[in-house]
Order: C-alpha cells, then sequence, then structure tokens
C-alpha cells in the first residue's frame, strides 16, 4: 500500500509540475506577444510623428534658405568662417537653443 501512495503522489508531483511549466509557457507567451504589439505601436507612432516634421520642416522653406546662406560663404567669407568654425558653431548654438526650447516645455523641468 505505500508504494501505491509514493507512486501516486509522485505521479501527482510531476503532473502538477508539468501544469506549472506550461502555465508559466503559456504566461510568458502572452507577456511577449503584449510586448510585442505594444512596441510595434509605438513605434508607429514615433514614424508618424517623425513623419510630420519633416514634412513641416520640408515645407518651411528651410533647406532653401540654408542653401542660399551656403551660397554667401564663398571665396575668402568662406575660407575665414571655415578656419574660425562658424558652421560647427551655428549648428552647436542651433542645437543648443532647440534643447533649451524643447526641456522648457517639459512640465517638470520648467
Amino acid at each position: 500500500m505505500g508504494a501505491i501512495l509514493t507512486s501516486f503522489f509522485s505521479y501527482l508531483t510531476k503532473w502538477l509540475m508539468y501544469c506549472a511549466a506550461y502555465g508559466a509557457g503559456v504566461v510568458a507567451g502572452l507577456a511577449d506577444g503584449i510586448l510585442y504589439y505594444l512596441q510595434l505601436v509605438f513605434l508607429k507612432i514615433v514614424n508618424g510623428v517623425i513623419d510630420v516634421i519633416t514634412s513641416t520642416l520640408d515645407a518651411s522653406g528651410v533647406a532653401s534658405a540654408i542653401t542660399t546662406i551656403n551660397g554667401a560663404f564663398s571665396g575668402a567669407l568662406g575660407f575665414y568662417a571655415d578656419f574660425f568654425h562658424v558652421p560647427q558653431a551655428a549648428a552647436a548654438m542651433g542645437s543648443a537653443y532647440m534643447i533649451r526650447f524643447v526641456i522648457r516645455r517639459l512640465p517638470v523641468v520648467g
């Protein structure tokens, strides 16, 4: 009788361990699926925002203005502007002001 009970409880614990492992696999699979779709939705939103920003910058005419300004830096003026790193300084200052503008709009910082 003891061998039968030992065998029964042994098989019962194996079956319970199998069910627990299967349940954990199902939960992990569901979590992976949910995470995948959340990531997909997030990337779609980010791509949409980037597309809007890109189209706004393209429609604003900033590219043609930059080309016109770049054309002014030719000859001696271009040599000295390049010597004193004016284009890099202008890009750094523009980026710094843009970042400052964005940071000031954050509700937790401003």
